[in-house]
């Protein structure tokens, strides 16, 4: 895979902003698909990625009226930015004032403007569980199942657990469009845990199943595997020859890890290409009572085919945005600049200078951010 990482000027904190044209900023990636945003804007699709079309990742941060500002930018490096996303991460007072400033009490969930978790408590066995689709489809329409409620229509979903009412607890995705092969997938989750598994189809016919169970958080230790109601064997892969499958059977793994944990896995399985599989992703925090005197904030910015620029940026903004630490982007270091990612997900709508509007919604995707 071609990496390229380039360094657009040694002054650490004299930088551009999103909507400059001198450059973008302190380091470029040429990096699939790891930076990619799929969204709806104004009902059509958006998805883009890095290494296809022009587009690449730049990232930049400064220090601006005392706050740590970091930026990352899915981008066409044109004059004039089109088509393009940018977040905007800025960090409160404490965070920039601080000697070794950690972006990662920054990029934490929270609407615009949202809670810098420095200033936050947590409450003792309430957890948030922050679900979002995964899948490589781009949008596809969601029905979402949870202990509390069932809806329609988006790609992420917030319910809070009270541990002493859920000892475990199941959550299900249902595609409702046509690009699916997986039109069911269920999650059960044991509240007392933090390992976390994926199941990806490999190959689906009508005569065989080929699939595999992948650790996103723990180390698997075995697999019990069911397919259509039986038995089906052991182990993190399954590749299981029936004649006669029945369009929508289901595929059930319980994984069992190293740490004792369990987590329970279902699919309903159409046959059809593997790349179509859909998946949920989940992270679980601590439930936080914010303190409102220590702030950061999140700023979305889109520009149109035109290179008009619609931003989150005005009084009362109207949307939700979620954004996950995923630790140290270590592909940087080829680079002197330090660099974390993050994923993130939301709906908002932006307005422009001239008051016009814009709704993005689904929001989902993978951005970095440069920091001291």
């Amino acid at each position: 895979m071609k990496k390229v990482f380039g360094l657009l000027g040694i002054t650490a904190l004299l930088l551009s902003s999103c909507k400059d044209d001198d450059g973008m900023g302190q380091t470029s990636f040429i990096e699939s698909p790891r930076f990619y945003i799929n969204a709806t804007v104004d009902g059509l699709p958006l998805n883009l990625r890095a290494g296809e079309s022009g587009y690449q990742m730049y990232t930049s941060y400064e220090v601006q009226d005392s706050v740590l500002k970091m930026k990352g930018i899915l981008a066409v490096d044109t004059p004039q930015l089109k088509r393009a996303l940018c977040i905007v991460i800025r960090g409160s007072e404490i965070i920039a004032n601080s000697s070794s400033p950690d972006p990662g009490t920054a990029l934490q969930q929270g609407p615009l403007p949202y809670s810098d978790p420095s200033g936050s408590t947590v409450q003792p066995g309430y957890y948030d569980y922050f679900f979002a689709a995964d899948t490589i489809n781009g949008h596809i329409p969601l029905m979402w199942k949870t202990p509390n409620s069932s809806y329609y229509g988006d790609s992420c979903s917030l319910i809070g657990i009270n541990q002493e009412n859920y000892n475990s607890f199941s959550v299900e995705m249902q595609s409702q469009g046509p690009l699916s092969c997986t039109p069911s997938v269920k999650h059960t989750i044991y509240t007392g845990q933090s390992d976390k598994a994926q199941v990806y189809i490999l190959k689906s016919t009508n005569s065989e199943l080929q699939a595999e169970v992948q650790s996103r958080i723990g180390n698997v230790k075995n697999v019990n595997w069911q397919i259509a109601g039986q038995n089906a064997g052991s182990g993190t892969m399954v590749n299981h020859s029936v004649i006669g499958f029945q369009p929508g059977y289901r595929v059930k793994a319980e994984i069992e890890f190293e740490s004792g944990g369990i987590e329970i896995i279902e699919k309903v399985v159409l046959p059809g290409s593997p790349t179509c599989d859909i998946n949920i992703d989940y992270r679980k925090q601590g439930h936080r009572v914010p303190n409102a005197h220590n702030l950061a904030t999140v700023e979305l910015q889109y520009f149109d085919q035109n290179g008009k620029m619609y931003s989150s940026a005005y009084p009362n903004a109207q949307g939700y945005f979620e954004i996950e630490s995923l630790g140290e982007y270590l592909d940087a270091a080829a680079s002197s600049h330090k660099h974390k990612r993050f994923s993130f997900l939301g709906d908002a709508i932006l307005k422009s200078a001239d008051g016009s509007t814009l709704q993005v919604n689904n929001i989902f995707g993978s951005f970095a951010v440069a920091y001291p």
